[in-house]
């Protein structure tokens, strides 16, 4: 029997829940057992149903949880909307205080917050209104506290942060916004859904500074063998003939993982019926003894 993943949990809850509209005898029986579900997935690690649960739980404490734990990842949508909302001031003065006592999911919150740059009756531009976000320091700037409380959050070494700042400075400073994906790429925990948008943000910024994967890999390979294996896993999966050359030898030498002789021959073929290569072809040869790889198939 197969498991539901996560992700198609969360699609199971919201098929259970009721139209906006409907107003049958059951709606609250039907809108409890597809809330129930959708907890079942944001315990199970999907984005989407703690996104769900942040916005529409059944009371503040669960809000706030879901919100928190989406914070955790970089997600910090659903905090910012709890913390612009006058009526949670004691919320707002929580994460004030965590951010100043160091935690980085609260730093990127109260950057978010801060960037917002509200102006006051008088035209000067603070971050607070009267009767609203009192919980925040009133600045002459909010931009500059917005960048500063970011700032704080990299330098604790968070990836969320340092993959948003790198978002920020990339118009202007690409190859500062490069050095802070890689940084954000090699800090963990980083969830996998924020890790796929910042490999794509580095395909993006390397093909913008002329860089190629195989002399930036080279560096990254000496330093971090096992995320050089995960990047090249994943160029070889859109059949990168490089890819699939180096990925096969890090496999059959085990490096950055496990020796894995069945996959290393499985990329060497690869590499070889797709491009040719001279590499992996004389490997198949030399240690599969398969003799039709020294010239291939299609010379």
């Amino acid at each position: 029997m197969t498991t539901a993943s996560a992700d198609e949990l969360f699609q199971q809850g919201m098929r259970l829940l009721p139209p906006w509209n409907y107003e049958g005898d059951d709606r609250d029986e039907r809108f409890a057992a597809g809330v129930s579900v959708i907890r079942q997935a944001a315990e199970a690690g999907s984005l989407d149903a703690a996104d769900y649960l942040a916005h529409g739980g059944a009371d503040d404490d669960e809000r706030m949880r879901w919100s928190r734990l989406l914070a955790d990842v970089g997600e910090t949508g659903p905090l910012t909307s709890h913390l612009t909302d006058s009526d949670r001031a004691t919320i707002g003065a929580l994460v004030l205080a965590a951010g100043r006592n160091g935690e980085a999911w609260a730093m990127l919150a109260l950057s978010d917050v801060y960037g917002m740059g509200m102006e006051n009756g008088d035209g000067v531009n603070v971050a607070t209104l009267d009767g609203s976000f009192g919980w925040m320091p009133a600045v002459a700037d909010p931009d500059a506290e917005a960048r500063r409380w970011l700032e704080l959050a990299v330098a604790a070494g968070f990836g969320p942060a340092q993959l948003r700042l790198a978002g920020d400075v990339r118009a202007g400073e690409p190859a500062r916004a490069l050095e802070l994906v890689e940084a954000g790429l090699a800090s963990e925990p980083l969830h996998p859904l924020v890790r796929q948008r910042a490999e794509r943000l580095r395909a993006t910024l390397m093909d913008e500074l002329g860089l190629s994967m195989e002399e930036d890999m080279a560096d990254i390979e000496a330093t971090d063998p096992v995320r050089a294996r995960a990047l090249y896993a994943q160029a070889a999966a859109e059949a990168d003939v490089d890819a699939l050359r180096e990925l096969g030898r890090m496999c059959e030498e085990g490096i950055g993982g496990p020796v894995d002789l069945d996959a290393a021959k499985e990329h060497y073929e690869q590499a070889a019926e797709f491009g040719a290569d001279h590499y992996a072809r004389t490997r198949l040869v030399e240690r599969w003894g398969l003799d039709w790889y020294a010239v291939g198939p299609d010379e």
